[in-house]
């Protein structure tokens, strides 16, 4: 039975991934949207939407991917660990946006793709 400051550090870790995450995400779209603002061609705006598709399905799923595959590398050296882990889950991660992404209702609820459109990954 975990006790009560374990409850707290998970949360307090839970919470500093999902502030790191929130910041990235800004951090994108302000630096982004500097370039986008001085020339509004359509190329940079399909590039942003891709992106955006993108690293939003990678976020959702790289939480419920990452404890899995640490604990499959739980035994090697740490540095060796991060590199496999962060090959792994990106790559699970985009493999599952990429499935997800396939059917339009997945696409729509799951990913935020709007349903009439085709998406051309």
């Amino acid at each position: 039975m975990p006790s009560f400051m374990d409850v707290d550090s998970y949360l307090i870790r839970t919470l500093y991934k999902i502030v790191v995450a929130c910041m990235g995400i800004f951090a994108t779209f302000a630096l982004s949207l500097k370039y986008v603002m001085q020339d509004n061609s359509a190329k940079y705006m399909r590039i942003l939407l891709h992106l955006g598709t993108i690293t939003l399905g990678v976020y959702a799923c790289h939480f419920l991917v990452i404890s899995p595959v640490l604990l499959i590398f739980s035994g090697l050296w740490y540095p060796l660990k991060l590199v496999l882990a962060f090959i792994l889950v990106t790559t699970l991660s985009y493999t599952i946006v990429r499935i997800l992404s396939l059917n339009r209702y997945t696409a729509f609820i799951l990913l935020g793709i709007a349903v009439n459109t085709k998406n051309k990954f």
